[in-house]
């Protein structure tokens, strides 16, 4: 088991099981890095005790109980996932926009707006809301594409997308994929922008392992 806590309030933050870790990244120290940024949103480090060093995030070894801390280097700025609203997309992006290039950043009206829209099969759908799956663009902070199993063996593309299984499903069949769509004209290119699929994995991974005596919402 991995717990992570955060150097703000000193609680246990996320509990997740290592074979889990181990399943959804082939470095899983820069993918708990990744999961805390995309909570928190803002960067840090992880160490082995409050305010120490940084770990190797290079290093493949997670065997048995590991106590991790996390110590963000700005504003922590957690959402509402509940509180949505016209104002709801516009608030991440606005809260979270210091931590991306300012030039890509999305030009979104509100909740409504076609650009936070994915078409995927209704039992995928599903799984997205109950936080079971959740997309991973990489590159991303912390992460490259090849730090993350991959179903399809051909050439890795400059900005990958990867439908994970947070929740490991009964009959989970790692080969298979799942065809993703994007809106309009101009899909497949045109998925969410990262500020806002991020924020929804950092929701997917606090809904699977947050603990509940946290002071997360």
């Amino acid at each position: 088991m991995v717990n992570i806590y955060l150097n703000v309030d000193g609680s246990t933050f996320l509990s997740i099981p290592d074979s889990d870790v181990r399943r959804l990244s082939t470095r899983p120290f820069k993918w708990l890095r990744f999961v805390m940024f995309s909570i928190c949103g803002t960067r840090g480090h992880l160490s082995m005790m409050p305010d120490g060093p940084a770990i190797d995030y290079n290093s493949t070894l997670l065997n048995g109980v590991i106590d991790l801390h996390y110590e963000p280097s700005g504003k922590v700025s957690f959402m509402d996932q509940l509180a949505l609203s016209c104002r709801y997309i516009q608030r991440i992006v606005e809260d979270r926009s210091s931590c991306y290039y300012r030039r890509s950043l999305p030009a979104i009206s509100g909740i409504d707006d076609t650009h936070n829209g994915v078409l995927l099969a209704k039992a995928v759908h599903s799984m997205l809301a109950h936080g079971e799956v959740a997309f991973l663009k990489t590159p991303n902070y912390g992460l490259d594409p090849t730090d993350i199993p991959r179903v399809d063996l051909g050439q890795v593309r400059k900005d990958h997308f990867t439908l994970q299984h947070l929740k490991e499903p009964r009959e989970y069949n790692p080969g298979r994929s799942h065809r993703i769509r994007g809106h309009g004209k101009h899909a497949p290119n045109s998925l969410p922008h990262a500020i806002i699929l991020d924020y929804m994995y950092g929701v997917a991974v606090y809904k699977q392992w947050g603990r509940k005596d946290s002071n997360v919402h």
